[in-house]
């Protein structure tokens, strides 16, 4: 039985109202509003990532939710996918000491395929599997103004693998952070963290800040209380620079140096007794970027920016995988209004990347190096129909990749605003994710069933591999999707945002069985390989919602619940329906999430945020209920103590398990911080 179902289950929803109660019954001292923005303003705020432009959230014809500094900072976390599990429609799992499973709308996995991550602007999906490598995108999140979440598709404006959603994490102007930041924390999980930041200015017109951060965290235990060998360290530094040319003339700078360092064990399958080895990996990750915008405004209204950023990164886990990448990309778009009730944005980018990858073992991929090109144009028409009531919003974009060819991604969506406090939409769109490094020409020895084992009856051992087809050209996975959604403030205290959603895959990436055959090289074995295809389909329904509420001014309640269905087309072969199956049982049916954040007096809070998330059927992973505790003290204006606590319902429980090598299932600990922040 796991450490996790031994604990008192029951014990924790009388916890959680113990805890609640006790915080609603404090003496009522004066205090100042919880956060900078009322609910009013909330609907209000302007975000980016909908349609290239700055726009109110209330105004946006897409599932959007943002995620404030002052949520970053009040909710206790110390990472971005930590963040991010308060997005209603997100599966975010960790199931290592600093690795995560993060997707939208089902289909999750460490390497997820089908979710676009920006940070300003700078996509940091890899294109060796179409994913994010969360553990290399470590961030000083003092200085994260904002994560601007879609989900669903945004391929119209943003190109293919913004299939299932979108995030966008967009960092603070250097003017909203001038002067000195030093950070330290320390704690059980949390060993020790320590940043550095300092922002000056030249003259009224430019300003800067730079930056250094690191951060040391314990590891993971195994189901039997044993390490997980998953320490890890990060190392990061940086800048930004902002400048005024002119009035209407913008330009910025920014660029990162990092390096980190973790651990893992891989049970590496091999045809020889004892079929296969718990081998200790050390996961190093380095890199480098340098990003620059210039924006001008005109006096006509219209407006363009120009982008650039060059990324160079490194990654090992040796012997097996060893990759070295440079990406240089440029992104021109522009907007203008030709005609009454228009709002049109056209665009062009180029993309690209050029790579080195080493492999060996039980992975290997082909060839050893290779390009990729991405050549895009884009359009888009926001459409006024009737005068603050109803809006078209229409648009396309047109990508040319150097591995499948012309990739057409269109867009149309339809607002209705009967009243400034209430918002309908409806949107009908269709993305594509263009295959990976590893989709497209690799082999990958899944696992070695001993012989005479349960699934292996003959006398030899037999080894299952997924491999590509010789000669077959692989596709893009494509996704056509419907959705739905209503958008409300009822009064200033009470705000609401509901979405429901239909995605269709008719082409997803699959396998088909292959042949099987005996092999007798280094030792008698049955090989039986499955190849790689794009014959899956299937379907996603689901539910998303999120409550803001405000019960009194110094109190806040969030709350969110999402629900998703994922189902497949029948298949005669069972290679497909097995992996169909995978997919299925990879990510929790729902999930919700309630954040109590209380101001107790002026320069005192208490915030609690209670989640819970269904079971996993791959990994036998249960349904589970944490609860995070953060108590923050303004010792004066420029010095604040934090004391968090997380996960404190159990000692520890599984989120995941890891969905490409074999791993040990590991558990997330509970865990206590304390933190410093002066301002000087």
């Amino acid at each position: 039985m796991s450490a996790q179902r031994s604990l008192p289950q029951r014990r924790a929803p009388v916890a959680v109202i113990i805890a609640l109660a006790a915080v609603t019954l404090l003496p009522r001292a004066a205090a100042a509003d919880l956060a900078d923005l009322g609910l009013e303003a909330l609907l209000g705020v302007e975000v980016t990532s909908v349609s290239r432009k700055a726009q109110r959230l209330q105004d946006a014809a897409a599932a959007v939710f943002v995620v404030t500094n002052e949520d970053i900072r009040r909710s206790g976390v110390t990472s971005i996918p930590e963040a991010l599990r308060m997005v209603p429609g997100l599966q975010v799992a960790r199931f290592s000491n600093d690795k995560w499973a993060v997707s939208a709308r089902g289909a999750a996995g460490r390497f997820a395929n089908k979710l676009l991550v920006m940070i300003d602007g700078r996509s940091v999906y890899s294109p060796l599997f179409s994913g994010v490598l969360w553990e290399a995108q470590d961030m000083l999140l003092d200085d994260v103004d904002r994560i601007e979440v879609i989900r669903g598709p945004g391929a119209a404006l943003w190109g293919a693998n913004a299939v299932n959603g979108i995030i966008n994490i967009i960092t603070k102007k250097a003017k909203d952070t001038q002067g000195g930041l030093a950070q330290l924390g320390a704690g059980t999980e949390e060993r020790g963290y320590a940043a550095l930041r300092y922002g000056g200015a030249s003259g009224e017109d430019t300003q800067y800040r730079v930056y250094a951060k690191t951060y040391a965290r314990d590891g993971s235990v195994d189901m039997n209380g044993a390490s997980g060998g998953d320490n890890s360290r990060s190392l990061k530094s940086g800048f930004r620079l902002d400048r005024r040319i002119s009035a209407g003339d913008r330009l910025m700078a920014t660029g990162d140096v990092y390096e980190a360092r973790s651990g893992e064990q891989w049970s590496v399958p091999q045809v020889t007794p004892p079929y296969g080895a718990l081998t200790p990996m050390t996961e190093r990750n380095r890199g480098v970027n340098l990003l620059g915008r210039y924006e001008r405004s005109f006096e006509d209204g219209s407006a363009a920016a120009l982008q650039a950023y060059i990324d160079s990164t490194y990654l090992a886990v040796a012997p097996f995988v060893t990759e070295r990448r440079d990406t240089v990309d440029l992104d021109f778009q522009h907007q203008l209004r030709p005609g009454s009730g228009h709002d049109f944005i056209w665009g062009l980018s180029y993309r690209e990347s050029r790579d080195e990858v080493s492999t060996s073992g039980f992975i290997r991929l082909f060839p050893d190096s290779e390009d990729f090109r991405l050549v895009s144009a884009f359009v888009h028409d926001d459409i006024s129909l009737v005068r603050e009531k109803f809006r078209l919003i229409i648009g396309a974009k047109i990508e040319h990749n150097s591995f499948t060819g012309t990739e057409p991604q269109p867009n149309v969506r339809l607002l209705w605003t009967p009243d400034a406090s209430h918002t309908v939409w409806a949107a009908a769109s269709r993305a594509v994710r263009t295959p990976s490094r590893a989709d497209r020409e690799s082999i990958l020895d899944e696992s070695v069933t001993p012989p005479f084992s349960a699934g292996n009856p003959s006398p030899l051992p037999l080894l299952v591999q997924s491999t590509f087809q010789p000669g077959v050209k692989r596709l893009s996975e494509k996704l056509d999707a419907l959705e739905l959604g209503y958008r409300a403030q009822f009064d200033p205290r009470l705000a609401l945002d509901l979405a429901a959603f239909s995605n269709r895959y008719p082409r997803l990436r699959g396998l088909v069985t292959g042949p099987t055959t005996v092999q007798l090289f280094p030792a008698p074995y049955v090989l039986q390989q499955f190849y790689l295809d794009n014959g899956l389909s299937g379907r996603t329904t689901g539910f998303e919602a999120s409550l803001d509420w405000r019960p009194l001014n110094r109190w806040r309640l969030q709350g969110s619940y999402s629900l998703v269905h994922v189902k497949f087309d029948a298949s005669s072969d069972f290679g497909r329906n097995t992996y169909a199956q995978f997919i299925r049982d990879s990510a929790p049916r729902s999930q919700y999430s309630i954040r109590s954040l209380l101001d107790l007096e002026p320069g005192r809070q208490f915030d609690l945020w209670l989640r819970h998330v269904a079971g996993i059927a791959r990994g036998d992973i249960p349904a589970y209920t944490e609860l995070d505790a953060r108590y923050g003290w303004q010792v004066r204006k420029d010095l604040d103590l934090s004391l968090v606590g997380q996960n404190l319902l159990h000692s520890r429980h599984r989120e995941y398990l890891e969905d490409l090598v074999h791993s040990p299932l590991l558990q997330v600990q509970r865990g206590f911080y304390v933190q410093a922040r002066w301002h000087f």
